[in-house]
């Protein structure tokens, strides 16, 4: 008897979810849980809905950089061009969906996670509101910024694992406190209303080859699926927050490792030292930044019903591999910031944001998203969204084979 939705599919899982039987090592030398626990709540509803875990995937050690370098463990290639890093922290999960190794993935999401492999290995990933899926009993690296979340290869396997994973979970009180996901199997609808929000300044804060990629499919949006363009006055105190969102998630993963950082690689030593230095008043000023944050999304979408603000993925054109660092590690404070510029706010806020293939950066050939943030508990409007963006997106179409839960075979080479 099929046990449901997914019944037969094989899918893969971070090595920062538990799963009972596997070692949970968040991607480092160090095991942290040897696999005799509970399994992870949203991993187990897959399990019962059919599907077949086949293993954890590598992540960015710690999940503590957006590259998914990991000398102790291995480093992943991106599958357009395996000079590229696929992004992370969730890398091993989108190497494994974009070269159509599963159909879909498990990821873990504190700044960018999810969205930016998603964005470079040519597929789909949603970070969810925080709070709507369960991740009881997994211990969170930074539990005030991440979340968990699917990543897919096409936009109807990211709803429908994202409907099963999402079920409410009745022990854990923030999840329970959700309404019943859709069904897993009903189609996508459009969102009710249609309206792009778009701050200028921010969004062009990028290079020309990935500002007209994303540009080109907001023009489209309006032009042809009648959505309209709202462009907005200011985001108040933008990159204060994101040096706030930056020091809250290190200090959140310094308490984690909790002063002993010997069994990390050398990169980790020194952002774990600069993590334990960070004073408690500047934890709690960041705080503040973040309070303020979501009361001005709240003012916004009071305003503006349904809104979904748009921004590239991430400013960079992938991020090129240098040899000895995969080998030694690299310690790149200054990249890792600029590629969480547009994905931190997500995580700051805890709102649901969602990445979707619009092109191939000119330079490298690396795949680029464009990037969705809506209300709270509004994870269906960006599915909506997202399917207006691919009818009009090239991306996977040059790609390896992937698998379309629903739909058998999608694509090839």
């Amino acid at each position: 008897m099929p046990k449901g939705p997914l019944d037969g599919v094989p899918f893969i899982v971070k090595d920062e979810a538990d799963v009972h039987g596997y070692k949970t090592t968040y991607g480092s030398a160090k095991v942290h849980r040897n696999g005799d626990g509970e399994t992870t709540w949203a991993v187990k509803r897959l399990q019962q809905s059919g599907a077949i875990l086949i293993g954890k995937a590598n992540m960015h050690e710690l999940g503590s950089d957006t590259t998914n370098n990991n000398p102790v463990k291995g480093t992943p290639r991106n599958p357009y061009d395996r000079n590229f890093y696929t992004g992370g922290s969730s890398g091993g999960s989108a190497y494994a969906v974009g070269s159509g190794l599963v159909p879909f993935a498990v990821g873990a999401d504190g700044g960018g996670s999810i969205r930016i492999p998603a964005s470079y290995c040519g597929v789909y990933g949603i970070k969810p509101s925080h709070g709507r899926i369960s991740a009881r009993p997994s211990v969170s690296l930074s539990p005030g910024n991440g979340v968990i979340g699917p990543i897919a290869a096409t936009l109807q396997d990211l709803a429908l694992v994202y409907r099963v994973m999402s079920e409410p979970d009745p022990d854990e009180p923030s999840s329970a406190a959700f309404p019943l996901p859709r069904a897993p199997l009903v189609s996508i609808s459009t969102p009710q209303r249609k309206l792009l929000g778009v701050w200028k300044p921010w969004f062009n804060d990028a290079p020309d080859s990935i500002t007209s990629l994303c540009n080109a499919a907001i023009n489209r949006l309006v032009a042809k699926a009648g959505y309209e363009l709202i462009e907005l006055p200011t985001i108040p105190y933008l990159n204060e927050c994101r040096l706030a969102h930056a020091l809250s998630i290190m200090a959140e993963i310094g308490i984690f490792v909790n002063g002993d950082i010997s069994s990390y690689n050398a990169a980790n030593k020194i952002f774990l030292s600069v993590a334990a230095q960070t004073p408690a008043l500047e934890f709690a000023i960041a705080n503040k930044m973040r309070n303020m944050l979501m009361s001005h999304f709240a003012a916004l979408w009071q305003k503006y019903p349904g809104m979904i603000v748009v921004t590239p993925t991430s400013p960079l054109p992938g991020i090129e591999i240098q040899k000895p660092h995969l080998s030694i590690g690299v310690s790149d404070t200054n990249t890792s910031l600029k590629s969480m510029r547009y994905v931190f706010l997500a995580n700051f806020v805890g709102a649901p944001s969602l990445s979707a293939g619009v092109g191939y950066a000119e330079e490298s050939g690396i795949p680029i998203g464009l990037m969705g943030l809506a209300e709270w508990g509004k994870e269906e409007d960006l599915f909506g969204w997202g399917k207006d963006v691919a009818e009009g997106s090239t991306v996977r179409k040059r790609g390896e084979i992937w698998v379309d839960v629903l739909g058998g075979v999608g694509g090839s080479k």
